[in-house]
């Protein structure tokens, strides 16, 4: 088993960060998003755990933003 490489995206449910996210969830790697707009994590979540189920994404809140 390789281990997994940990990937911080700020601003991940902005168009573009949404879009590398959805890109890197199908490699070898644990995404941590950071969102630009809080509301619209969920949705991202649900639609990158849908198109790739086992993909490791964990929502992160941030107390300072």
């Amino acid at each position: 088993m390789r281990t997994k490489q940990t990937i911080a995206v700020i601003g991940a449910t902005g168009k573009m960060g949404a879009a590398i996210v959805k890109s890197l969830a199908g490699g070898n790697y644990r995404l941590l998003l950071f969102p630009h707009n809080k509301s619209e994590l969920k949705d991202l979540q649900k639609a990158i755990n849908t198109a790739t189920p086992g993909a490791d994404v964990e929502p992160i809140n941030c107390s300072y933003a």
